[in-house]
């Protein structure tokens, strides 16, 4: 998250508990499971007037799911295949009210080395 003055971001991010038997993937020498990450982006607006925000969620893996309330839209997703895991971005644009905080959650999936 990049800071605007007025505008107070916060990220949180909690890995989901592994899973009996994990996805893996072998790769040369080395073994990597899959991981599922539980993401949540929030945005508070100290403006005295509405405010569009663009919010963009970057991430090594594969964002599967992004959950968008009212008034907001996704208007980009990428993804670009690097090494093991690709690196995906969305981007949402927001209208935040003076004072109002919006979230947005979001789930992604990675491999990690284990």
């Amino acid at each position: 998250l990049t800071k605007a003055l007025s505008l107070e971001p916060k990220l949180e991010e909690n890995e989901r508990a592994e899973e009996a038997e994990p996805k893996t993937l072998k790769l040369e020498h080395s073994t990597y499971r899959q991981v599922t990450v539980d993401g949540k982006a929030t945005l508070k607006n100290h403006r005295k007037e509405k405010v569009t925000a663009e919010i963009t969620l970057r991430v090594s893996g594969v964002i599967e799911k992004v959950e968008l309330g009212e008034g907001q839209k996704e208007t980009r997703s990428v993804s670009i295949p690097y090494g093991v895991n690709p690196v995906s971005s969305k981007t949402v644009e927001t209208e935040i009210e003076p004072g109002a905080t919006v979230e947005i959650n979001y789930t992604y999936t990675s491999y990690i080395r284990y």
